[in-house]
């Protein structure tokens, strides 16, 4: 069975260096059902040209039967006649659609390959989409872990200085509301996290743990082309393989019309054998054959129109798949400058809003900052922390996006 190999084009996507997600999605390709099926369905096309190019070679055709002789109008007086055998070999020279029907298989052929490689861009896709997900979920997770511990220790401080009279008991209430809120956080996180290593697991064929995801960081090397929209249409596999297949349709509808007209074929018989003639000699004949079929009710003329219809139809699903790869890419490139320039302001933010609730603990101590604002500094330390996350991962699966779309994944020569 053939194997598709894929190999990430990015500087450290070598066996010795490779990242975390070009390993996955590598994987996934060589393994997940799909690719195997795209691959069946192109070694049936495989066979389908090599069908289309016998049917350019003679036609051999052998009728063995046998006549019933009749003397008198009564049915009784007749008798059945000797067996012949009239063998017939057919040569077309003009018309039938034969050279429309080849080239509707070589088509067929080269749409099943870009269909491959359209299912491959599409798992790596998904795999970037799931790991961004486990990766988001992960990082959310260990900043609710730390907000959690945080909350509990302040809990614990409160809770002392309310039974030491100092402090009142609505400020132990809100220190209480505001951890169980972290926990419930934290219990979410936990879940998204687990059903995003469940959707990799899945397109990757294998149980994956949090230690193997932990152990490489992927890589931020994605370099934006000066026109990513044109890069992506001139090489996405989906608006290829739409291509081929208009080309095929059209093929179809040549070979449709060519078999609506009279066709020309060199025809050789020999009949074996006589059904009015006893102890005749095989008799041979040669000559060109003039065949022509209306099909039932002139039909062949309505499916050429059909066929028509067809063509013209995939032609304007191009048209529409490229005004969605423009909606899609020019999308991914937003995404990603708005990531881009929001990340170091972010990670700023970040830092002075962490500096800051650990300056509100110590100053709470002393009495110059109440409950609330302590309470208020370490919420909005956690919301800082979920916002970076957010745009660090947006960054990373935008870019791995983009790279997949101005192919920067190609594909090695087929193994088998």
């Amino acid at each position: 069975m053939a194997i598709l190999l894929i190999v990430v084009n990015h500087e450290v996507a070598r066996a010795e260096a490779q990242d975390i997600l070009d390993g996955l999605i590598e994987q996934s390709i060589q393994t997940y059902p799909a690719i195997k099926s795209k691959e069946m369905t192109r070694e049936s096309a495989k066979q389908d040209v090599v069908t289309a190019s016998l049917s350019f070679l003679p036609n051999a055709t052998v009728n063995f039967q046998s006549r019933r002789r009749v003397y008198d109008d009564s049915s009784s007086k007749s008798t059945i006649g000797d067996p012949y055998t009239v063998i017939t070999i057919s040569q077309p020279l003009l018309g039938g659609g034969l050279v429309a029907g080849y080239r509707q298989s070589q088509a067929n052929l080269s749409a099943s390959d870009w269909a491959l490689r359209e299912e491959a861009e599409n798992i790596a896709v998904r795999v970037i989409n799931a790991y961004g997900a486990w990766l988001s979920a992960y990082k959310k997770l260990s900043a609710s872990e730390d907000s959690v511990k945080e909350y509990e220790r302040l809990v614990g401080l409160i809770t002392h200085r309310v039974e030491a009279g100092v402090s009142p008991l609505t400020d132990q209430n809100l220190g209480v509301s505001r951890l169980l809120q972290a926990q419930s956080e934290l219990s979410s996180y936990r879940a998204k996290e687990s059903s995003a290593l469940t959707t990799l697991n899945q397109l990757v064929g294998q149980r994956l743990t949090r230690e193997q995801l932990l152990s490489q960081q992927p890589e931020d090397n994605f370099a934006m082309p000066e026109d990513v929209v044109m890069k992506t249409l001139e090489v996405s596999p989906a608006l290829k393989r739409l291509q081929f297949e208009a080309e095929s349709a059209n093929q179809a509808s040549k070979k449709v019309r060519s078999q609506a007209f009279p066709q020309l074929a060199l025809q050789a018989r020999r009949t074996i054998g006589d059904p009015d003639y006893q102890n005749i000699h095989p008799k041979n004949t040669i000559g060109l054959v003039l065949s022509y079929s209306t099909g039932a009710g002139f039909s062949s003329f309505s499916k050429t129109l059909s066929a028509d219809k067809a063509y013209y139809a995939t032609v304007l699903n191009i048209d529409s798949a490229k005004r969605d790869v423009v909606v899609r890419v020019n999308q991914e490139v937003s995404d990603y400058q708005f990531a881009k320039s929001r990340e170091k302001p972010l990670q700023k933010y970040a830092d002075l809003t962490k500096a800051i609730s650990e300056s509100y603990s110590r100053l709470f101590l002393v009495g110059k900052k109440s409950w609330l604002d302590l309470m208020n500094s370490v919420r909005e330390r956690k919301e800082a922390q979920v916002e970076l996350i957010d745009v660090q991962v947006l960054l990373l699966t935008t870019s791995r996006r983009l790279s997949i779309y101005t192919q920067n994944l190609n594909f090695d020569a087929v193994k088998q």
